[in-house]
């Protein structure tokens, strides 16, 4: 199968994510989610940037979506920090992103087109890790974080396999191999993720609900006590 129709299926799997997200969030008012499907939204653009690039301009793929993916990333790290009652600048989110432009444009992809998925993974790396750090610091039971951890440091850990292998073997059908690899474990990751990421906003809320409702019940009974 062409891997266009393959980054196809996944960009709309991606966007499928996405709404569901923020339908969610829109409907519980959970910031963190809104802020997670417009991640997953951005991801898709960078998807779909990919497979445009299939069928012309080079940069689409190895510069522009990229870039978008990052961006993403980025986004999702702004969602954790909200999450856990902290803001973060915006610029700062989407420089990592706007950096790779910068790179996807000095870089020889079209003679090595394997190289952008090696280049890119320690921005993608850094990412992970400061959105995986926001995750931990959630005020929240640890059955709620650890399986979003999980899945962070899953991704992150194929992601370095991915580049390693293609250091080794960098040749067109090794690449081939890893990019429909890659879209399997995409969609995995996301959906993975989604799921998590709503389950930590879920037991957040009953965390917070039970301890309103022991803080009521403690104030009844000291004002029947009369203190």
């Amino acid at each position: 199968m062409d891997l266009s129709y393959i980054y196809l299926f996944f960009d709309g799997m991606t966007v499928l994510a996405g709404i569901l997200l923020v339908v969610t969030g829109f409907l519980s008012g959970a910031e963190m989610l809104k802020w997670w499907g417009s991640a997953y939204f951005i991801g898709a653009a960078g998807l779909g940037a990919f497979v445009a690039g299939r069928f012309g301009a080079h940069w689409l793929g190895h510069g522009l979506a990229p870039g978008l993916l990052l961006m993403a990333y980025g986004v999702m790290w702004l969602g954790a920090r909200r999450l856990a009652g902290r803001s973060g600048p915006v610029l700062l989110a989407l420089l990592p992103g706007l950096a790779w432009w910068a790179v996807g444009v000095t870089l020889p992809f079209a003679a090595k087109p394997w190289l952008y998925l090696v280049a890119q993974t320690p921005l993608t790396l850094l990412m992970i890790a400061l959105l995986l750090v926001e995750v931990v610091r959630i005020p929240a039971p640890a059955a709620a974080r650890y399986p979003l951890a999980a899945a962070l440091v899953a991704h992150g850990v194929f992601i370095v396999v991915r580049a390693a292998d293609l250091l080794q073997h960098g040749t067109p059908a090794a690449l081939r191999l890893w990019l429909v690899v890659s879209a399997g474990e995409g969609i995995i990751f996301v959906f993975c993720d989604a799921l998590c990421a709503s389950h930590l906003v879920r037991m957040l809320r009953e965390r917070l609900l039970d301890s309103a409702a022991h803080t009521d019940f403690l104030t009844g009974v000291l004002n029947r006590r009369g203190f």
